[in-house]
């Protein structure tokens, strides 16, 4: 092991923040569910999970932190799935953990019954439709699979 430690040069303030505005893919990056946060606190999130879809939302750690982990419990991948309902049903149960999170963090969210039933809903939603995905695996739709 070497006895010298090592400098890292991070850079200045301000291309450490544009390195962070760049990895997020936005000038003015911002938590989708309403945290504001420095740059270098935000992630992007998958939010039907990566294996399923690469579209990412911008979210503060506060946030990504449970919507991530509330996906470890989403039904694993179908082996050999090509029907598209799949990745559908993993959007919906994503969209749905992401709005849990809102209505854990704002409680009084003058919108909680209708976002209650939103949450009930894709939820609901994406679990048929990986249902209907695992019972056909191999259906596609107007040759789009």
């Amino acid at each position: 092991m070497s006895k010298h430690k090592r400098t890292f040069n991070h850079g200045d303030k301000e291309t450490r923040y544009r390195t962070a505005c760049e990895r997020l893919g936005s000038d003015n990056p911002h938590c989708l569910l309403g945290h504001k946060a420095s740059p270098h606190a935000l992630q992007l999130h998958h939010v039907a999970e990566q294996e399923f879809d690469d579209e990412t939302v911008i979210l503060c750690s506060n946030h990504h932190d449970p919507v991530s982990d509330a996906q470890k419990d989403h039904p694993r991948k179908i082996p050999d799935c090509t029907n598209p309902l799949e990745p559908i049903g993993h959007m919906s149960l994503g969209l749905g953990e992401m709005v849990a999170v809102i209505l854990e963090d704002q409680p009084d969210h003058p919108l909680r019954e209708f976002l209650t039933y939103l949450r009930w809903r894709l939820q609901e939603i994406g679990t048929r439709l990986i249902e209907m995905a695992r019972a056909r695996p191999n259906e596609t739709f107007g040759g789009v699979s």
